[in-house]
């Protein structure tokens, strides 16, 4: 007890009184498992094109017994299948939007 001397035990903490985080103007975002811009929609079609493509390349590969061929094209497809996911889960940032960003902290966006 000697320890707290005139301040009093103290309440709360450090981290009471800060305020939540800065989201831009913006609410939190939910999970999103959906293309949401432009650019999420065309990487997404366009990865996922590829990804249907490669699967049956995959499986022809197989059935033909071409060995290093069917790896190749097996790796191919879960790169193909990863990119088409990260295109369809990933927000995108518009210039305008990034053009704010840079402007709050007092730069420009075209530095």
């Amino acid at each position: 007890m000697a320890l707290l001397g005139k301040r009093g035990k103290r309440k709360g903490g450090r981290r009471r009184n800060y305020e939540p985080a800065s989201t831009g103007g913006r609410s939190l975002p939910s999970i999103n498992f959906g293309p949401v811009g432009w650019v999420n929609w065309t990487g997404f079609i366009l990865f996922g094109r590829l990804s249907i493509a490669l699967v049956a390349e995959t499986a022809t590969t197989i059935s033909e017994g071409a060995g290093a061929d069917s790896i190749a094209a097996g790796v191919m497809t879960v790169a193909c299948g990863w990119m088409s996911y990260l295109f369809a889960t990933t927000p995108f940032r518009d210039e305008e939007e990034l053009g704010e960003a840079f402007a709050a902290r007092g730069k420009s966006s075209r530095d």
